[in-house]
């Protein structure tokens, strides 16, 4: 089991930026409550007795640390460009080379995703600070 704000905070630090989660945040939970609140009238539940938005935006402010910690860890690997290691592994990319970057050591490529692709570089800048902002100082 995992509570469903994991799932949409998780969702929302992979997929948008600090700025876009400030502003429409709350409105996309709002929405995510509709849709399952729906779901569950047409399974003959009570969503306000099963699961009312006050018990869900608890949950997310539980979990929301732990969401942008997990995003810190998980962001880097993830969003690596596949066409920028594409060219500057060509010559290298063998069984053993993606072994290693898939399952082991992926520390040189994301150093030079982070030091050649400024998106990327602004993108994990970004993740690290947001959670220094909101939950360190």
């Amino acid at each position: 089991y995992t509570p469903p704000a994991l799932d949409i905070l998780y969702f929302l630090q992979c997929t948008t930026t600090r700025e876009f989660r400030r502003q429409h945040s709350l409105e996309l939970y709002q929405l995510y409550h509709r849709i399952l609140s729906k779901s569950l009238s047409d399974a003959n539940f009570n969503p306000t007795e099963i699961f009312p938005i006050e018990d869900l935006l608890k949950s997310i402010e539980a979990y929301r640390k732990s969401s942008l910690f997990h995003g810190i860890l998980n962001l880097p690997a993830m969003l690596i460009d596949g066409k920028k290691i594409a060219k500057d592994y060509r010559d290298q990319f063998t069984y053993e080379f993606a072994e290693n970057l898939y399952l082991r050591d992926r520390s040189l490529v994301i150093r030079n995703q982070f030091y050649g692709v400024d998106a990327y570089r602004m993108r994990m800048v970004d993740a690290v600070m947001e959670f220094y902002d909101d939950f360190v100082v």
